[in-house]
């Protein structure tokens, strides 16, 4: 269940643990897949730390996500940037959906708004 006030799924971290920038509600569930509970990384660590680039994680990541009802749920309900709390850092993520190939020139950060 996504928390509504700030839609991120609670009690998971909101930020990468490497590189202190933000995570929406997508990063999360993408972590979640994984295996990354208690600290969560952003695309680009992760994709760092395996050795690739966020375009084929995505790619790798987004068949799993959508065959888990759990993941998949949270998924579809954050696929409209409106309700996303970090939409300036997810255009990557909204624009990926099943079947579809990430392009090189994809943003891959997930930074919060500057305040």
């Amino acid at each position: 269940m996504v928390n509504e006030a700030s839609n991120l799924i609670p009690g998971c971290p909101n930020c990468c643990a490497r590189c202190s920038l933000g995570l929406c509600a997508r990063k999360q569930v993408v972590n979640l897949a994984l295996g990354y509970v208690d600290e969560m990384l952003c695309l680009s660590c992760i994709a760092g730390e395996s050795d690739t680039t966020v375009s084929a994680l995505l790619d790798r990541i987004i068949p799993y996500i959508m065959t888990r009802e759990c993941f998949s749920k949270q998924w579809l309900q954050h696929s409209d940037p409106a309700v996303c709390a970090n939409p300036q850092g997810c255009h990557d993520l909204r624009n990926r959906e099943p079947g579809h190939s990430a392009s090189d020139s994809l943003n891959s950060s997930c930074r919060k708004e500057t305040l």
